[in-house]
């Protein structure tokens, strides 16, 4: 954590008067080790989700919302993981721009095969050249934490947007400012409710 954002938390307590300061960890760094995947033949992606419940709670793990409530009750669940961390809002918004939602009976759902982590820099790469099917597939999506955050924050700001506003930039200095790059299915229904067939799955195992 860099000293800028330990020094603001030394100003905060938690209910009990620990500094928050207490916290930060030390001497922890390193990005991922670059992997290369590909991704060929009859692989496929069901996993359309309705927009609204896209959980992206697995690519960082934060106890932000829970230091809010410890300095004032009443902020429990105002401050949420989409609060501080709203790459689910800005991926939605650049897929649907980039026709990768797809549109159902008046829901709207998107397929996320392929996600990159970012924050640090990120040289994974992802090989669909003989994936079946793969015209189906958008190109990277970058979402750009740090570029939607420099705007934030104005003079006239409550104390509340103010510390939420302090949380969502402490969460890209503290991750990085590399972009999240993530892949979706084009929103033209691939797959779109179907599952797997116990005949493909057999044929799958013997190789064929």
């Amino acid at each position: 954590s860099p000293s800028s954002i330990a020094t603001i938390l030394d100003f905060l307590q938690t209910q009990d008067g620990v500094t928050l300061g207490k916290f930060v960890a030390t001497n922890v760094g390193g990005l991922s080790y670059p992997v290369e995947l590909t991704l060929s033949g009859k692989t496929k992606f069901y996993d359309y989700k309705d927009i609204n419940n896209v959980d992206i709670s697995g690519l960082i793990n934060e106890n932000i919302s829970k230091f809010a409530q410890s300095i004032k009750p009443d902020y429990e669940g105002l401050i949420t993981i989409d609060d501080i961390f709203p790459i689910k809002t800005y991926l939605i918004s650049k897929a649907s721009g980039a026709g990768s939602i797809y549109s159902s009976e008046e829901k709207r759902y998107i397929n996320i095969p392929i996600a990159y982590y970012g924050g640090g820099l990120n040289l994974s790469k992802v090989n669909i050249d003989s994936l079946e099917g793969k015209e189906n597939y958008g190109s990277k999506l970058a979402i750009d934490m740090m570029d939607n955050y420099l705007s934030l924050g104005s003079p006239n700001d409550s104390t509340f947007t103010m510390l939420k506003n302090m949380m969502l930039k402490a969460v890209v200095v503290v991750t990085g400012y590399e972009p999240f790059n993530f892949v979706c299915v084009k929103g033209n229904g691939y797959l779109y409710g179907e599952t797997p067939k116990v005949s493909d799955l057999i044929e799958n195992v013997k190789g064929e």
